[in-house]
């Protein structure tokens, strides 16, 4: 078979190849046209994209028919891809023809490759024609009755797999399937051209009664299990069986044919010779088949059932909804050996109580605590340029302050100020930059050294040396008119000077001579600290802001800047609704300095000082510094303390309150086989609970069970009113209890389909039939 086959589509292709080269100069359109004048339509020589159009119909209905069989022969399958290249080469040859004569030509000679011609099918009764008995073909769309010979003809026949049916009054009505597969070709000139084909069926009717000694009898019992739900068997409705007579026919002549492959799957489509019709309520069938004296080879026919199947399911399309009892259209099928999974469902719902809801609306308020400031609070000696800052403490606060300008151009130290009200003063640093000698002197020798010093006059009498250099005098007794000043002098720049006294001025003084020299300096100067003799006292919980004024009219002030960072009095300014149980965790959030050593930390924390009659008593986090205050609210632990952050904060921070985790109590029981339970697993202990977890169970859409007893130990903390969990044991197995509402999955048999019986007459041969659970056509499932 496959080897015709094979050869039809070799052929084909031939002829499609050929053909495209019909238009050559070498053919003879004349003489091709005679030969298929039959075939050629007349319009489509006129038109040429009419014959496009024909071609593409009659492409699509002749692929159609060969991909029937092609899908199940991987060899013919690969051949079909090469025919389906050489159509296309067709299409495109035509597409680039002008004169519609040609595609005329093309179309014939496809048709004639693509089609029997003729075929004609012969109906007898003990060699007798039947007249007006109804034959039909799949490719033909209208059927054709037999005239009084007995013959039906039909024209064009696809090439492939087609159905023949006959029905008639008087006879039993039959099926088979014929393979059309010759393919006949001629050379004209230097063209292959296929031929008209053409082929024949005789087919003698069985009366609808037969005699005994010529049938066997097969029967069974056919289940399906349209309901999931029970044990019990389910048995299909109207629902008809049939046997493939096929060994049958052909032994005994009954259906011979020309030209074409011998029939398959041949059947009786009526009365109860080859067919049975099952019960609906038991699933019997029982069946007579006509038999040869020495043996018959007969196959079962079992159709495709589709019906709806009843089954509890928890899910649809992935999603978890609540059981129920749902019916599901389902496929079952005798053809593989498939069937959809069938999950698990239980018969019984696990009820366990919710954890509590968490409350709502605590809130707290931070208020910084003053800061005492006296004339000795501040302490310079750690102050620190632009470029950094130091911190000063006490119980309090941490107080930072750095220059963030150290000023320049200064001939003095310039006033600290407070609002209008001097405070202090700032220290000086510098060296001398230039010299001027603004009048030479005399009597200082020949080439003698001269010293030259600067000082610093102090506020309220007395001077400080601030450092020298040493020059030499000209030969006449005077100072150089020019003096440079070197980085390394005693009051240069490698020498700079730091003073904590208030100056009013410089001056360089000329050690020796007549003392009638003057020299003027030019220093760089800038702050480095400062001193208050006169602090603004008080209770700070900012700081205050100090400015330096003075120091020469063109001084650049310097700028000094102070931060203050305050512990905070906690208060709990709203104490919420709805907490049976306290919050996970209460944390203060903002930057802060937490250490002496003046680094920021950002970020939150929980420690709390409590102070109780204003002395220290410990550190609590400021979760555990509370407590439910059976009101649904909560409170501090002892309403007399006082409650302060650890840490040291610039602004007022924040709080973050996490509310209790809601986890509820899980677990899954085993069901033994008197239906008790026993605990399988917990999946989670649960958490959040304000009153002891309860477990019951409850038999789920109709299901048995009862009797179940469960223990759970918990621990209960007064202090945050929640119930934590310490063990659970089932007390009492109960009985009767289903873990699963759904059968199992089943396969269908498939060997029902496929075992041949061997019967001859008189034998009875039995064959029970399981289509299984089948294969559903909507997303369900079970339980997680």
């Amino acid at each position: 078979m496959k080897t015709n086959k094979i050869n039809l589509i070799i052929c084909l292709l031939l002829a499609m190849v050929m053909g495209i080269s019909a238009c050559s100069d070498e053919f003879d359109e004349s003489e091709f046209i005679k030969e298929q004048a039959d075939l050629a339509e007349s319009k489509a020589a006129k038109d040429h994209e009419r014959a496009l159009a024909v071609i593409q119909a009659q492409l699509d209905a002749t692929l159609a028919a060969i991909t029937a069989q092609a899908n199940v022969d991987t060899e013919l399958a690969q051949l079909q891809a090469l025919l389906n290249k050489e159509l296309e080469m067709l299409r495109e040859s035509l597409s680039q023809k002008e004169d519609s004569l040609s595609a005329a030509n093309y179309l014939a000679a496809y048709r004639a490759a693509g089609l029997f011609t003729e075929f004609t099918a012969n109906i007898v009764s003990d060699d007798t024609p039947l007249e007006g008995v109804q034959v039909s073909l799949s490719s033909i769309s209208t059927p054709v009755t037999t005239n009084a010979a007995g013959q039906a003809v039909f024209k064009d026949v696809v090439v492939g797999v087609n159905r023949m049916t006959v029905a008639s009054d008087d006879y039993l009505d039959m099926q088979a399937d014929l393979t059309f597969n010759r393919l006949t070709v001629r050379q004209v000139g230097t063209t292959t051209v296929a031929l008209p084909a053409n082929a024949s069926a005789r087919i003698d009717l069985l009366s609808k009664a037969l005699e005994a000694d010529k049938t066997a009898t097969i029967n069974g019992v056919v289940t399906v299990e349209t309901d999931l739900t029970n044990d019990a068997p389910e048995f299909p409705t109207a629902l008809t069986i049939s046997a493939d007579l096929t060994d049958y026919v052909n032994t005994n002549g009954a259906l011979t044919t020309i030209g074409i492959d011998p029939p398959t799957n041949v059947a009786f489509t009526e009365g109860e010779l080859g067919v049975a019709t099952v019960d609906p309520a038991t699933g019997a069938y029982s069946m007579l088949v006509p038999v040869s004296e020495n043996g018959t080879d007969i196959k079962l026919i079992f159709p495709e059932i589709k019906a709806n199947q009843t089954i509890a399911i928890a899910k649809r399309n992935d999603v978890d909804i609540p059981a129920e009892i749902a019916s599901v259209p389902a496929i079952f099928s005798l053809d593989n050996n498939t069937a959809s999974d069938v999950k698990s469902v239980r018969g019984f719902d696990i009820v366990i109580n919710d954890p509590a809801t968490p409350g709502t609306g605590l809130a707290f308020d931070y208020t910084p605590i003053p800061t005492s400031i006296s004339n000795g609070f501040f302490n310079s000696s750690n102050l620190k340029n632009s470029t950094g800052q130091a911190a000063f403490y006490n119980n309090t606060a941490i107080w930072t302050y750095r220059l963030t300008s150290a000023g320049s151009g200064y001939t003095g130290s310039p006033a600290l100020m407070h609002g209008t009200k001097a405070i202090g003063y700032g220290f000086l640093k510098g060296y001398v930059n230039t010299l001027t000698v603004t009048n030479a002197g005399t009597g200082y020798g020949n080439a003698q050294n001269v010293q030259l010093q600067l000082i610093a006059n102090i506020s309220g009498g007395g001077t400080t040396f601030l450092g020298a250099k040493n020059i030499q005098s000209t030969a006449t007794g005077t100072l150089p008119a020019t003096i440079t000043v070197d980085d390394n002098d005693g009051f240069g720049k490698n020498n700079a000077f730091t003073n904590s006294q208030e100056i009013t001025s410089f001056e360089i003084r000329v050690i020796g001579g007549n003392n009638d020299a003057v020299v003027t300096a030019s220093l760089t100067t800038s702050l480095y600290g400062f001193s208050i003799d006169d602090a603004p006292e008080g209770e700070f919980t900012s700081a205050p802001t100090f400015t330096f004024t003075g120091g020469g009219a063109n001084a650049t002030q310097a700028t000094l800047s102070i931060t203050a960072y305050h512990k905070q009095a906690i208060t709990i300014s709203n104490a919420g609704t709805g907490y049976t149980i306290k919050p996970d965790n209460i944390l203060i959030e903002g930057d802060r300095l937490s250490s002496t050593n003046g680094s920021f930390i950002s970020g939150v924390t929980s420690n709390v000082d409590i102070y109780r009659n204003g002395a220290f008593n410990g550190n609590s986090s400021l979760l555990g510094s509370t407590e439910l205050d059976r009101n649904g609210g909560i409170r501090f632990n002892n309403q007399d303390n006082e409650y302060y952050t650890s840490e040291y904060y610039e602004t007022k921070p924040t709080t973050v309150i996490t509310d209790i985790n809601t986890d509820k109590f899980d677990l899954r029981f085993d069901v033994d086989n008197d239906g008790g339970l026993s605990l399988d697993f917990i999946s989670s202990n649960g958490d959040g609970y304000d009153q002891p977890r309860s477990v019951s169970v409850t038999p789920r859409l109709g299901a048995t069970g009862s009797g179940a007893e469960f223990r759970i130990n918990e621990f209960f903390d007064a202090s945050s009113g929640e119930y934590s969990y310490q063990g659970f044991s089932v007390v009492k197995k109960g009985e009767g209890y289903v873990s699963n509402i759904n059968r199992s999955t089943q396969a269908p048999n498939i060997n029902s389909r496929y075992t041949l019986f061997s019967l001859k007459p008189g034998q009875t041969a039995t064959r029970d039939v399981v289509y299984g659970t089948g294969v559903r056509l909507e997303n369900v499932g079970g339980d997680n």
